[in-house]
């Protein structure tokens, strides 16, 4: 029969477009998460907050 789509991709275009629209919305809505991080502030060029180095090394 003419025109009719076999069963297995009757919803192809429909998905892909679905597939587009998440793709480019995770795109535009990275930066947000970015800017969302919560980071230490920059005391000096290496921050220990974990407390990891010990005071020798911190004196060096």
């Amino acid at each position: 029969m003419r025109g009719r789509c076999p069963a297995g991709q009757r919803g192809a275009p429909r998905n892909a477009r679905l597939g587009f629209l998440f793709a480019l919305l995770s795109l535009l809505f990275l930066p947000f998460t970015a800017l969302a991080a919560d980071l230490p502030a920059l005391t000096g060029r290496v921050v220990d907050n974990a407390g990891i180095i010990d005071a020798a090394t911190k004196a060096a």
